[in-house]
């Protein structure tokens, strides 16, 4: 250590040298690599458009919890709360599993997971920002899901209690993640045997006589969000949350999300081998999307 210290002068010239390339690289001070400074204002501004996107979704949530739906502060149901249904040992069996796969899953997937999670949390407070309006509800799910049956979103129609379908967003619209995403989704509402089809939520959620009720769910259509990373990025710039009116950006964001589902719906409908109780959910699903058209027109 004293030898490693003794080369004050080589530490200066590295340092300077590395403060030359600084617009194209990055600073070096001492021994410790540091970002440039346009990067680090530009993680520290993304940071503070998410810690308000956070602390919206914390409001929504406890608006969930008044109504007796068990979320945490991101929207996301909990699992434990489901301690009438399943034993809390399968629960806790549940968390355990999920926490094994997940880092296994996770290794070098940093960058790409912070934009999915974006994405999700900016879809989660846009359709609950609107959910009034449009007599819907719109929760994550629990996380057990998101990984295991991945479905990020249950969309509830309030009208008829019953959760229509499923979201599962991707950071990306285009490219082989993309259209292995798209490939995956159909599988899985078109079901591999015969008799099935759409997706199993575990701990999922209806509506019966205006209350929440938990419950798992079974045979749920799922539809794929993209978007793409630089999108997010404008998207979370511009999406002010605490905003009375809405913004061109949550017109075109809400536009894309919907136009994207309504060609979904229709292509899935397509298919002879579809299961009856998914393209039943389909073709509601499809009336409740009318019903929204028809709100947001006398909106503007």
């Amino acid at each position: 250590m004293r030898e490693l210290l003794g080369h004050s002068k080589t530490t200066f010239l590295l340092r300077e040298n590395f403060t030359k390339r600084a617009n194209k690289t990055m600073f070096f001070k001492g021994f410790e690599i540091l970002s440039p400074p346009c990067e680090r204002e530009r993680t520290r501004g993304e940071g503070a458009l998410e810690a308000k996107l956070e602390q919206y979704l914390k409001e929504v949530a406890e608006r969930f919890r008044q109504e007796g739906i068990p979320v945490d502060n991101s929207c996301r149901l909990i699992p434990e709360s489901y301690s009438t249904i399943f034993s809390p040992e399968e629960i806790q069996k549940d968390q355990e599993f999920l926490k094994e796969k997940k880092e296994k899953y996770e290794r070098g997937r940093g960058s790409e997971r912070k934009k999915g999670s974006q994405w999700e949390l900016l879809v989660t407070a846009l359709l609950n920002r609107h959910s009034k309006l449009f007599g819907v509800g719109v929760v994550r799910t629990a996380e057990y899901d998101d990984f295991f049956h991945h479905v990020d979103h249950l969309f509830i129609d309030q009208e008829t209690g019953e959760t229509v379908c499923g979201f599962d967003e991707v950071s990306t619209e285009e490219g082989p993640t993309f259209e292995r995403k798209k490939e995956k989704v159909l599988k899985r509402n078109l079901g591999s045997l015969p008799g099935e089809g759409g997706v199993k939520i575990k701990y999922g959620l209806k509506y019966e006589s205006g209350k929440p009720v938990l419950t798992p769910l079974r045979r749920v259509p799922i539809f794929y969000i993209a978007c793409s990373p630089e999108k997010i990025e404008k998207f979370l710039l511009e999406f002010d949350p605490n905003s009375k009116e809405s913004s061109e950006t949550e017109r075109e964001l809400l536009n894309h999300i919907f136009g994207s589902i309504k060609t979904q719906c229709s292509d899935l409908l397509t298919f002879e081998n579809l299961h009856s109780d998914v393209k039943e959910k389909i073709q509601r699903f499809q009336e409740l999307l009318g019903r929204i058209d028809k709100k947001e027109s006398l909106e503007q």
